[in-house]
Formats: structure tokens, sequence, C-alpha cells
């Protein structure tokens, strides 16, 4: 796995490359300790697989940045991820975006 991260716009934007599991959640979860307080889109569309523990993961910074009022959503999905992330609920549960310029103009937008 591989994380790679940009800021565009005042909101962080981490790609993930590669698996999320097992091996690799520890590490991702570790990393996120270090992201700060800014607005978080997870650019998925190059994740190969995402596991229960990777799920999980999500779950858990969700309410994390929930605490803080701080907003993350997810962009883009291979067909797998998106299948797994369908069946998984996560529509439910998190604002999802065909694309990470989707999510941001998602996040710009106005709250009513």
């Amino acid at each position: 796995m591989q994380i790679v991260k940009e800021e565009r716009e005042g909101i962080l934007i981490v790609a993930i490359i590669g698996r999320l599991d097992a091996g690799t959640t520890p590490e991702f979860q570790d990393d996120s300790t270090r992201w700060g307080d800014k607005p978080v889109i997870f650019d998925l569309t190059r994740l190969e697989y995402i596991s229960s523990m990777g799920l999980r993961v999500f779950v858990y910074l969700k309410r994390q940045y929930q605490k803080k009022g701080i907003s993350m959503v997810l962009a883009g999905s291979s067909e797998l991820v998106d299948r797994i992330l369908t069946l998984s609920g996560f529509e439910q549960v998190f604002a999802r975006y065909a694309t990470v310029q989707d999510a941001i103009l998602g996040l710009k937008k106005p709250k009513n």
C-alpha cells in the first residue's frame, strides 16, 4: 500500500494505492494521526482491495473526524471496491463522490 497526500483548496486529499487489509491497515491508521484538522477526501481510485479491517478503520476515522467537526468523504473506487463498500452499507454512512473534483465541490458547497 502507498499513501499519497496533497492539499487542494484547504482540503487534504489522501490517495490510497494498492490494498487496505490486515497487513496495511495498522500503518494507514498510524499515519492518519499526523494529518491535522483539515477536511479529508479519501481518493479510492487506485485502491485495489479493502478488507473488513480496512472498512473498520474508515468507520473509526469517521468518528474521530465527527468529534472534531471535520468532514470526511470518499471519492472514486474500482468496481470491486465499490461493490465491497456498497455491500457493507457505506453509502448510508459516508458521503461518496465519483471523483475527487466532485468531492471538493461537495465539501465547498455551503451547508443550509
